[in-house]
Protein backbone atom coordinates (compact mmCIF):
# COMPACT_ATOMS: atom_id res chain seq x y z
CA UNK A 1 0.00 0.00 0.00
CA UNK A 2 1.57 3.58 -0.90
CA UNK A 3 1.24 6.73 1.24
CA UNK A 4 0.09 10.25 -0.43
CA UNK A 5 2.86 12.36 -0.25
CA UNK A 6 2.26 15.08 2.88
CA UNK A 7 2.75 17.77 -0.15
CA UNK A 8 -0.25 16.63 -1.63
CA UNK A 9 -2.23 16.50 1.76
CA UNK A 10 -1.14 20.09 2.29
CA UNK A 11 -2.23 21.12 -0.79
CA UNK A 12 -5.55 19.16 -0.53
CA UNK A 13 -6.14 20.80 2.94
CA UNK A 14 -5.79 23.85 1.57
CA UNK A 15 -7.76 23.51 -1.62
CA UNK A 16 -10.68 22.75 0.54
CA UNK A 17 -10.35 25.36 2.89
CA UNK A 18 -10.31 27.78 0.34
CA UNK A 19 -13.33 26.67 -1.04
CA UNK A 20 -14.89 27.44 2.21
CA UNK A 21 -15.76 23.44 2.73
CA UNK A 22 -14.88 22.86 6.60
CA UNK A 23 -11.70 20.37 6.03
CA UNK A 24 -11.30 17.67 8.95
CA UNK A 25 -8.19 15.61 9.38
CA UNK A 26 -8.54 12.54 11.56
CA UNK A 27 -5.58 10.92 12.79
CA UNK A 28 -5.28 8.20 15.45
CA UNK A 29 -3.57 8.79 18.72
CA UNK A 30 -2.32 11.87 19.76
CA UNK A 31 -1.45 14.56 16.06
CA UNK A 32 1.78 15.48 17.22
CA UNK A 33 3.25 12.42 17.94
CA UNK A 34 5.12 10.67 14.76
CA UNK A 35 3.09 12.94 12.32
CA UNK A 36 3.26 15.96 10.33
CA UNK A 37 0.98 18.40 11.94
CA UNK A 38 3.18 21.11 11.51
CA UNK A 39 3.29 20.69 7.88
CA UNK A 40 -0.63 20.72 7.68
CA UNK A 41 -1.06 23.39 9.82
CA UNK A 42 1.56 25.67 8.39
CA UNK A 43 0.45 24.83 4.90
CA UNK A 44 -3.98 26.16 6.31
CA UNK A 45 -2.83 29.41 8.08
CA UNK A 46 0.12 30.49 5.32
CA UNK A 47 -3.21 30.38 3.40
CA UNK A 48 -5.31 31.88 5.76
CA UNK A 49 -7.35 29.20 7.08
CA UNK A 50 -8.20 28.74 10.64
CA UNK A 51 -6.65 25.53 12.62
CA UNK A 52 -7.98 23.64 15.56
CA UNK A 53 -6.40 20.75 17.07
CA UNK A 54 -8.62 18.22 19.04
CA UNK A 55 -5.98 15.87 20.23
CA UNK A 56 -7.29 11.79 20.72
CA UNK A 57 -6.00 9.98 23.08
CA UNK A 58 -2.71 7.98 22.03
CA UNK A 59 -1.99 4.00 22.35
CA UNK A 60 0.05 3.93 25.58
CA UNK A 61 -2.49 5.53 27.27
CA UNK A 62 -5.62 3.73 25.81
CA UNK A 63 -4.17 0.37 25.27
CA UNK A 64 -3.77 -0.52 29.36
CA UNK A 65 -7.60 1.05 29.99
CA UNK A 66 -8.88 -1.23 27.02
CA UNK A 67 -6.66 -3.80 29.22
CA UNK A 68 -8.51 -2.83 32.39
CA UNK A 69 -5.19 -1.87 33.48
CA UNK A 70 -5.09 1.69 35.76
CA UNK A 71 -1.94 4.04 34.24
CA UNK A 72 -1.88 5.12 38.23
CA UNK A 73 -3.01 3.87 41.33
CA UNK A 74 -3.14 5.85 45.25
CA UNK A 75 -1.15 3.10 46.37
CA UNK A 76 0.61 0.86 44.17
CA UNK A 77 1.53 3.70 41.31
CA UNK A 78 1.51 7.25 41.47
CA UNK A 79 3.71 8.06 37.74
CA UNK A 80 4.07 6.66 34.87
CA UNK A 81 6.77 7.31 31.87
CA UNK A 82 6.31 6.69 28.04
CA UNK A 83 9.58 6.24 26.75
Amino acid sequence: ASSTPQGEIDELLVERCCRGEQVVRLKGGCPSVFARTHSEIAALTDAGCSVQLVPGVSSPLAAPIMAGLPLTDKLLSRHFAVT
